[in-house]
Formats: structure tokens, sequence, C-alpha cells
């Protein structure tokens, strides 16, 4: 102690908790500091994932948040499962021919394929959204097929 003051070194990653302390009573409380997490793309700051170049070759990356690396998934699994994506998305609309689901509207059903645990199943809805959306059931189940 030097001229009446009292230094206190607060332990990493925590601050005093003025709020929860009482310094009359000599009681000084801590508390984690607050963990600052990005709220847009642009604060994230450094970024490293995989991203899938003109050949559907999945690549490694490792750089900053910028318009140029929007493409950049957190992980390998989830490129390969975007090329999945890619695929079943011309798939289904060579199905489907000119049919578009209106998922606004709630009178006409559609058939869509759901993964229900680890199986994946052939339902109907009116409003939900699936990705996986056919004009008919047979089409959605031979899809499946």
């Amino acid at each position: 102690m030097n001229n009446n003051q009292l230094s206190i070194q607060t332990p990493e990653g925590h601050e005093i908790d003025v709020n929860n302390s009482d310094l009359a009573k000599g009681i000084i409380k801590f508390k984690p500091l607050a963990v600052k997490v990005a709220s847009s793309w642009s604060e994230l700051g450094r970024i490293r994932g995989h991203f899938i170049d003109d050949n559907s070759t999945i690549c490694p990356q490792n750089g900053f948040a910028r318009q140029s690396h929007i493409n950049v998934f957190k992980t390998e699994k989830q490129a390969l499962a975007s090329l999945a994506l890619s695929q079943l998305s011309q798939l289904k609309a060579d199905v489907n021919g000119e049919w578009v689901p209106e998922w606004s509207d709630g009178n006409s059903i559609k058939h869509v394929i759901k993964l229900i645990g680890i199986n994946l199943n052939v339902d109907y809805h009116w409003n939900d959204a699936f990705f996986l959306a056919f004009k008919d059931k047979e089409t959605a189940t031979q899809f499946l097929e």
C-alpha cells in the first residue's frame, strides 16, 4: 500500500464488479469481461474456413471478412454440404418442371422430403417451407428412392 492507495490486479479475463462489491467492508468481487460478439459480417475481423472454387474444389481460406470472402464456410463439411445442395437444387427443378411451391398459399399441399431423426421421409405441408419440395407425392417418393 502506498499513500493509502491499494492497487489490485484483476484476474485475467475479469474486471471488478462495481455493483456487487462493497468497498466499505473491503469486499471486492470480480466478473468476467463481456465478450464482444460481431453483429455484422464486417465486424468479424479474421475468418478461417473453406470455399468452393470455379472447379467445385473445396479450398481452405484464412483471411479477413471482406466482400471477396463472403463465400467462405466455417467448416469443410459445410462447404461440402453446399455442393450437395446445389446438385439437389438442379435435380428437384428437373423433376418438378415448371412447378414452384407457393409457401404463402395455405390451401395447397406441398410434398416434401424431410429428415426425421436419422431417416428421410416423404411428408406433406401447407405453409412450412422445405428445400426439397415437390409437386406431388409420387414425384417426392421417386426422388427419394
